[in-house]
């Protein structure tokens, strides 16, 4: 589950200068995330609907990461994307 200040968080760094502030950046999609877990790169939040959520295999990656699981309709709302991925 997500709140309504994570959302509103969320949707606030589509702007340069959000992102620039705040120090973090969005990566979506399945291919890209799982890139970026492997790169050994900090990761503040992982948020995926629950299948993808569910076959996600952790232990090949070196830190834990707080992954959770959201709804199609909230990833819809938080995604850059015009067609959200699973992730």
């Amino acid at each position: 589950m997500i709140t309504a200040a994570e959302i509103k968080f969320i949707k606030s760094l589509k702007d340069k200068s959000a992102r620039y502030e705040a120090g973090f950046f969005i990566v979506e999609g399945e291919k890209m995330v799982k890139e970026l877990l492997l790169s050994g790169c900090s990761i503040h939040k992982i948020l995926g609907v629950e299948q993808w959520v569910a076959e996600l295999d952790t232990s090949e990656f070196k830190h834990q990461i707080p992954v959770t699981p959201i709804t199609e309709k909230e990833l819809s709302r938080i995604s850059l994307l015009k067609h959200p991925n699973k992730v």
